[in-house]
């Protein structure tokens, strides 16, 4: 949906309803104040949630207008809206604008310079709505742009949207009112949780297979100059070719554009690093502190080192970081608390272990993951120094003495 969609939105929104035009009285609209009218007033929870949807999809990074010159707009709207204050037929048109304006001025620069495409997109506030708790999500849940949520019991999930954004669950379609009529508009959000994967083939026909822990942004139809989506896990992808519409992955750290290839992106949050591996085409990845980005060819690792910064690229076997795919592991002379990561996120338990005993343990082989937890420690224990016990969805792992 256009800005000037969503500006209707807003004046039939104002129109509509007593509530929602006191709520535009306060200072550009404060979102604060819509949580507590949400709160007093929970009849109209479902249209105050659709004006912070509204807000926030007109919510542009503010960097066209210092905030004196914001200070300044703001004054003399304030002194335009009291001096007509007293014509009546003025009065709906003034608050109209003075919350259009509010939200629009500060992104004016943005509209003169780039293009509708190029107007980066908040996905830390996106991510913030996904109103759940985590660790009490036990299946794959896509939430849709008007936070209805659809949960996937199946223990193999194969998402799949067609070139209009409806979408189909394991060859199942989805009713038009739960697909179409939802995802066209926004963005959706993917969770992986862990002890699950699963694969997305999105409306550009980029085929995504996604690990456990993941979280993923993305529109159920592309639109504008580019393709985006926004990772917090790991992902790899086959990119659809189209060389007028380049693919972009962004993380919170890097950012990896190509045309049509495919890779694979480690970028958890609670990870020290991030990293992406080349399986055939070509990549071009920027980080925060790097004006250049670089180009990664074949066969190569990109890693950034988040606390330092500090990138290293090596030539890797890529079959080693991309073999998740395929429920295994391999490993060549990997820590052993790097593997055990690994497991906690596929099987969903809980590894308690000394770090400083475990890190000083390698591991070289192949596990295959559809084993049990218990028989995939046990191969583990046998070419390594450790004991194992387990305990309901916890395990203690330990160095033999």
């Amino acid at each position: 949906m256009k800005n000037t969609a969503y500006i209707e939105r807003y004046r039939s929104l104002l129109e509509e309803d007593e509530i929602i035009r006191a709520w535009m009285h306060s200072r550009c609209g404060d979102l604060r104040l819509l949580d507590q009218m949400k709160k007093e007033n929970p009849e109209k929870e479902q249209e105050i949630r659709e004006l912070q949807t509204i807000f926030n999809k007109l919510k542009i990074v503010e960097k066209g207008l210092s905030p004196l010159e914001k200070e300044r707009l703001w004054n003399r709207i304030e002194k335009k809206r009291k001096k007509t204050y007293h014509v009546l037929q003025m009065r709906n048109v003034l608050r109209y604008a003075a919350v259009v304006v509010c939200v629009l001025a500060t992104s004016l620069y943005f509209f003169w310079q780039k293009t509708p495409g190029d107007i980066p997109v908040d996905y830390e506030s996106i991510l913030s709505e996904m109103i759940f708790e985590e660790d009490s999500v036990q299946n794959v849940l896509l939430v849709f742009s008007d936070e209805k949520k659809m949960e996937m019991t199946d223990e193999k999930v194969e998402l799949v949207y067609d070139a209009q954004g409806n979408i189909s669950v394991n060859s199942l379609n989805i009713e038009n009112e739960a697909s179409a009529g939802r995802q066209t508009d926004g963005y959706n959000r993917l969770y992986v949780p862990y002890g699950k994967t699963m694969h997305v083939s999105l409306s550009d026909g980029t085929k995504i297979w996604v690990n456990s822990g993941s979280r993923l942004i993305y529109p159920a139809s592309f639109a504008g100059g580019k393709r985006e989506i926004y990772l917090d896990g790991e992902i790899y992808l086959e990119v659809a070719k189209n060389e007028k519409m380049p693919f972009v992955v962004k993380t919170n750290d890097i950012e990896v554009e190509v045309l049509g290839t495919a890779f694979n992106i480690s970028a958890y949050t609670n990870e020290d690093t991030q990293s992406v591996v080349l399986a055939n085409g070509s990549v071009a990845v920027k980080n925060k502190s790097h004006k250049q980005p670089t180009i990664i060819q074949p066969n190569q690792k990109y890693t950034l080192a988040k606390s330092t910064q500090e990138v290293h690229l090596d030539t890797v076997d890529v079959f080693y970081y991309i073999c998740w795919r395929y429920n295994l592991i391999l490993s060549d002379s990997e820590s052993l608390s790097t593997i055990l990561k690994r497991l906690e996120r596929y099987y969903n338990v809980r590894v308690d272990y000394n770090p400083h005993e475990i890190n000083a343990i390698q591991v070289k082989g192949k596990l295959d993951l559809k084993n049990t937890i218990e028989e995939t420690l046990h191969i583990i224990s046998m070419t390594t120094s450790i004991n194992y016990s387990i305990e309901d969805e916890s395990i203690k792992v330990s160095v033999n003495p």
